[in-house]
Order: C-alpha cells, then sequence, then structure tokens
C-alpha cells in the first residue's frame, strides 16, 4: 500500500470518529434548544404564581442551559472546521522503553474519542514540539512532569482541500522545503492567516518560550514577527487557560488597517480576539486628548518639511534628553509645601505631613495624598478623645490637592515646552500626547491597564523614548516587543537596539534572519537598496523585479494600467500602487480614476485591504503585505540618503510575488 492510499484509510477511519461526535453534538443541540424554548414558556406562562428566590433559581437554570447550548454549538464548528482540514501532519513516536511506535497526527485542534483517546494533537500540545524541532531519530519533549523521551522512526507532511486528502509526502526532516515553497507560493496578500503547518523551529522556539518574562525579537522583513506574536498568544491561552483569559492579552498596533489585516488569525487558532489598540487610539484615550493628528499625518508632515516649528518640536520630543528634561520638570514640581491641617484638638504639621509624603515618594502624586489622608484618619483613631466632626478621606485629600495647586496634565506640558523654548499655539499632535501621559502617570496615577497579563509592541522602531517610558509605567507584566530597526521611517527617532535592550535590561532578544515572505529575487532586490548582508531570503523563485525609465506622467499612467492587468491576469489580486506621501497618493487616485481605473486610497481610517489597486501611502504600508507592489516616483530625487534608501526597502519588502520601480527620466 503506497503511503497516500496508507493515509487516506486513517484519514476515512478518523472522520468518522468526527461525524459520530458530530451527530451527537447536533442531537443534544436540538434537545437544548427545546428543553430552553419550554423552560421559557414556563416561566412566562406562570410569571405571577412563581415566587422571586424560585424564580431566580429558574432563570439561573435557564442561563445554564443556555450556555451548555452555546458550548455545543461552537463545538459543531470546530468539528466541521476539523472536516476540511483536520492535520498537517504525522509523526511516528517510539516513547522511552517501549517497542511500538505512536501514530501522532498534529493539527489546529485536538480531537479525542473516549474509546480510543486522542487521535489528533493540538499544534500547542508539548508532544507536537517533536514536529517542529527534530529530524527523523532521538527527540524529547517537556511536559508539567519533566522531560519526555523518545525516538522519531517517520515524519509525513500532509495536505488537505476541501476535506480530502491533496498530497502526503513522507521526509526525514523538520517542515520540508518543498512544502514549505509549495505554501509560501500558494499565499495571498490581504489577509494574513496562520503558519502551523510550516513553523520553522527558530520560530517555534519563541512561540513555546516559557521561561522569559520580557523578549525583544530583531525580525527581518517578512521574517514572521507579527505572526509568531499572534501564534505565541494562542499558545499562551492554551497553556495558561485557568490563569489569562483573551482579555488580558493586548496588541498595540501602527494602525487600524494593520488590525484587520491580522483579525483573522487567533480565530483561526480557536482563540477569541484579545485587547487591541492602535497607537493613535492608545494615545490620544489615555491623555484624554481627541482628535489630533494622527501618527499618521504626523510623519506626513514630516516628509512634506512644510511646518518648520511642528517638525522641531516633534524632534525634540524623539530624542532621549526630552526624557530627561521632563524627569527633572516634574521632580521640581514634586516639590510640596503643605500647610497644618486641624482636627478637633489635634494637628498634622507640615513636618508630618512631609514626613508621609517622602515615605510614599514611589507612587502617584495623588496617591500619596489618599495614602496620608488615610495616615491622619488611622491616626486620629488611635487617639484617646475623638473629635466630634472628622474629615472624610475625599475630604482631607481634597485639602492636601488644593495645597498642591494643580491645574491640568496638559497645561504642565504647556509650562513644560515653554522652559525647552518650544511654543504650541493650538493643541496638539500625537507626539505630544505621550509627555502629556507621562506627566499624568506621574501625579494622577492611571490604572486603566492594571488587567493586562502579557503585552505585544509591534514595530517596535517607531516608537521613542518618551512613548517607552509611558509603556513601562503603565505596564508591568511580562511584554513582547518585534519589528524591524532598519525600517524605520524617520530619522528623529533616538531609539535603538541597544537603548531598547538597556530598557528592559532582563529581556531576551532573538534575532530572525530568514525572509519567508518574499521571493528570492524580490528579497535579493531588496538587500541591495540598503546593502544589507544579514536577510536570508527562502529559495522560493520567481520574476525578476522590474524597474520601468518613464518619460511622462501619461507614460507613468499607462505602464501602471498595462503591469496591473497584466498582475490581474496571472490571478494577483492585491496590488498595491506604493507612494511616499498621501498628498501624493490623492494626486494618483484622481489620475488613474480619470483613466477608469478601480482604485481607493489606503489610509489611516481603511479598515481592510481590498482586492482592486490600494494606493498606499508609504507610512500605511508598514507591516502589510501584497501580491504585487508597483512604487511610483522611485528615484533619488524623492527619496534621498539612508533615509530613501530604507523607505524604499520598506515599500519594496510588502511584495510577495511581484515588484516594479517607475522612475521619471
Amino acid at each position: 500500500m503506497n503511503i497516500l492510499a496508507e493515509e487516506q484509510k486513517e484519514w476515512r477511519m478518523i472522520r468518522k470518529e468526527i461525524e459520530k461526535k458530530e451527530s451527537r453534538l447536533e442531537q443534544e443541540v436540538i434537545r437544548f434548544t427545546k428543553e430552553s424554548q419550554q423552560f421559557h414558556q414556563y416561566l412566562v406562562d406562570y410569571k405571577g404564581e412563581i415566587d422571586p428566590h424560585e424564580m431566580f433559581i429558574n432563570s439561573r437554570l435557564l442561563d445554564q442551559q443556555q450556555l451548555a447550548e452555546s458550548v455545543s454549538g461552537k463545538q459543531l464548528i470546530r468539528l466541521e472546521k476539523q472536516k476540511q482540514n483536520p492535520y498537517f501532519t504525522r509523526v511516528d513516536f517510539v516513547y522511552e522503553g517501549e517497542q511500538a511506535a505512536e501514530k501522532i497526527y498534529v493539527g489546529p485542534f485536538s480531537f479525542s474519542t473516549n474509546e480510543q483517546g486522542l487521535l489528533i494533537y493540538d499544534w500547542r500540545a508539548p508532544v507536537a514540539s517533536i514536529f517542529y524541532d527534530y529530524d527523523l531519530g532521538a527527540a524529547h519533549f517537556q511536559t508539567p512532569v519533566g522531560t519526555v523521551g523518545g525516538e522519531i522512526i517517520r515524519k509525513r507532511q500532509i495536505k488537505f482541500k476541501d476535506g480530502e486528502l491533496d498530497y502526503v509526502v513522507e521526509t526525514d526532516t523538520t517542515v520540508f522545503d518543498e512544502v514549505l515553497q509549495n505554501e509560501l507560493r500558494q499565499q495571498k496578500g490581504g489577509q494574513m492567516s496562520t503558519i502551523i503547518s510550516t513553523i520553522q523551529k527558530e520560530q517555534n522556539q519563541v512561540i513555546r518560550d516559557s521561561r522569559s518574562k520580557d523578549m525583544i525579537i530583531q525580525g527581518v522583513a517578512g521574517s514572521g514577527k507579527t505572526s509568531i506574536a499572534l501564534h505565541r498568544i494562542a499558545f499562551l491561552l492554551y497553556h495558561f487557560r485557568d490563569r489569562i483569559t483573551s482579555d488580558q492579552l493586548m496588541i498595540l498596533s501602527p494602525n487600524r488597517t494593520f488590525s484587520q489585516f491580522i483579525a483573522q488569525v487567533l480565530p483561526e487558532l480557536g482563540e477569541d480576539p484579545v485587547t487591541e489598540w492602535t497607537i493613535d487610539e492608545f494615545g490620544q484615550t489615555v491623555s484624554g486628548i481627541m482628535k489630533v493628528p494622527s501618527r499618521f499625518q504626523e510623519i506626513e508632515a514630516l516628509y512634506l518639511d512644510d511646518q518648520l516649528q511642528l517638525s522641531e518640536r516633534i524632534s525634540y520630543l524623539a530624542t532621549k534628553r526630552c526624557v530627561e528634561n521632563l524627569k527633572e520638570y516634574l521632580r521640581e514640581l514634586e516639590r510640596f509645601t503643605p500647610q497644618t491641617i486641624t482636627i478637633g484638638d489635634y494637628d498634622y504639621d507640615a513636618e508630618y505631613i512631609l514626613k508621609r509624603y517622602k515615605a510614599y515618594q514611589k507612587k502617584p502624586i495623588f496617591e500619596r495624598f489618599r495614602l496620608i489622608a488615610e495616615d491622619i484618619l488611622e491616626n486620629l483613631r488611635s487617639r484617646p478623645f475623638q473629635p466630634k466632626r472628622k474629615p472624610t478621606k475625599k475630604q482631607l485629600f481634597n485639602r492636601l490637592k488644593k495645597m498642591f495647586n494643580y491645574t491640568t496634565s496638559t497645561k504642565l506640558y504647556h509650562y513644560f515646552l515653554a522652559e525647552q523654548n518650544f511654543s504650541i499655539k493650538k493643541l496638539v499632535s500625537y507626539s505630544d500626547l505621550f509627555p502629556i501621559i507621562y506627566i499624568r502617570l506621574f501625579i494622577e496615577g492611571i490604572d486603566e491597564f492594571s488587567q493586562i497579563r502579557y503585552l505585544i509592541i509591534d514595530e517596535m522602531q517607531d516608537y521613542t523614548p518618551i512613548q517607552y517610558e509611558v509603556f513601562k509605567k503603565l505596564f508591568s507584566c511580562p511584554v513582547l516587543l518585534i519589528g524591524d530597526f532598519t525600517q524605520s521611517l524617520t530619522t528623529i527617532n533616538e531609539m535603538n537596539l541597544g537603548e531598547l535592550q538597556t530598557c528592559y535590561p532582563k529581556a531576551q532578544s532573538i534575532f530572525l534572519t530568514k525572509s519567508y515572505r518574499s521571493t528570492y529575487e524580490i528579497i535579493s532586490c531588496a538587500k541591495k537598496i540598503i546593502d544589507d548582508q544579514t536577510i536570508e531570503p527562502v529559495l522560493r523563485h520567481g520574476r525578476e523585479p522590474q524597474k520601468r525609465i518613464v518619460h511622462s506622467r501619461a507614460e507613468e499612467v499607462s505602464s501602471i494600467i498595462d503591469i496591473t492587468e497584466q498582475l490581474r491576469g496571472e490571478g494577483l489580486t492585491t496590488i498595491a500602487l506604493i507612494t511616499k506621501t498621501l498628498s501624493r497618493a490623492n494626486e494618483w487616485l484622481k489620475l488613474l480614476k480619470e483613466r477608469g481605473i478601480d482604485c481607493g486610497i489606503l489610509a489611516d481610517e481603511s479598515a481592510s485591504l481590498q482586492e482592486h489597486l490600494s494606493i498606499c501611502p508609504l507610512v500605511q504600508s508598514k507591516g502589510l503585505e501584497f501580491d504585487a507592489v508597483i512604487i511610483v516616483d522611485a528615484d533619488e530625487e524623492n527619496y534621498p540618503g539612508l533615509l530613501g534608501k530604507q523607505q524604499l526597502f520598506i515599500a519594496a519588502t510588502r511584495a510577495m510575488h511581484a515588484l516594479y520601480f517607475l522612475q521619471r527620466k
């Protein structure tokens, strides 16, 4: 019997068990639904005759019945998915001390029966790690009770299509190159998907790391950084299900388009979406200042270089000096000259209040006042003679706050900027929000994110020293930072990898150098732009990137139309026209619309990638991927110097299968 026929036989057996379980669950759902309807009707019919206590108990029972119905419904959905794509590998493993091998099938979800036990293992199960980490031969994996060893005697990679076996490959390695290349070749831009069948060894080690508190992943373009982070979330939710829930994990992402781009990964892995904020939403909500120019708009202003005062201020706010100056300013502001508080016959003089104030110096100032108020009331309770009228804790807090003469975080920020010789006539830009948040944290304190147990910060290279000071104060939980410092959008940010490692001194740093997104030809071309020899392209070949010289705007428009039609004919659906700025994107939108081209701008408010021609400003393209990319105005005049090369590199590495540069002569 050949291996395909053998696996078809195994699949028929497993599918039969899935269908049996599916049938039982369908009957359960029908029964639950019928019982719930009858129970609800009973409560309605006898509402006036049932006493409140019985009504409460019956309502709780109805809720439990509906919950059971919901759980069975979710299990049915999962079984239906398993019938379509049950598993992607088989590993025959001989445990130490045993003679016979166990056939271990690994898939997106586990499946078991009472009679036969586990027939399919979840990819996050401890034993599944041997598929990702070992070739044929000796292997081991970690369990909650220790290390389990044995020998892998067979490995097969299995591909399903619409519930039927597509192919089976016998291999003696980890993820087989031919299978990986086939999967990469079939990838489409527009929506990130799971990578559980092609996770590489170095990626798997990051996903399953349970020892490191903080982690920094410096990964080249297309190395799967964000995908690794999302799969790590799924792994944590699987292994610590009794200790952590999806709403206690948070992703800080660059924009709403990127959020939509990654939105399907966790549901595909069987997990609920986690808490997610874009950096603009985060800055505006926590500072309490809404409707300010976004990060996207601010970088656009820097590129256009037409607002000198704004550019100078933003450049200053991106420095370590800004952090040092702000801390010094707050140390001066912290100085407090209290007055005596008299309650009945007892005086709490300035010396007493200052002593307590200094004792709580690690706390926000308002928290110190609350604690001092508690201390005064506690002291009063120990006095032999109690005053007839005692203030409340809130009243004492307000008296202390009045002595401090606090205005608002925003006004204090204005005063701080004035000391640094910056004027700000009207409030404010994106970068201004974070010093304001820092001042608010120092004075008022913020506990909005105290429930977050794990934080992921994507595009780590785009955040400034003051932003990291805010992140560290707001989040005491473990953090995973991912990004690539060769993909910085501006030169003003003083943050680099070394500074970030200093900021998180206990973080484990991981370097990913292999790029999986783009073809060998595209990555080889992109490497030359920034002269980076560390990037290792996967040997998935495709067409050579093309550079086209055009002599007029009309010729450039015609070239774009020709390229787009050719790509569509080849089945490539997500195509991006990348411009340096939004203003240039708007110009191209008008030109192409006049020629009847179906296109739209992918801007700040865009929710998702569409299957028409997306005109994408450079800033908005970060983190995204497209079947094909056309870069317009791709010459040194528009992309000057080292920063220009980095910007072209970012644009080029958005392409998965085809890349074009258009230059005006």
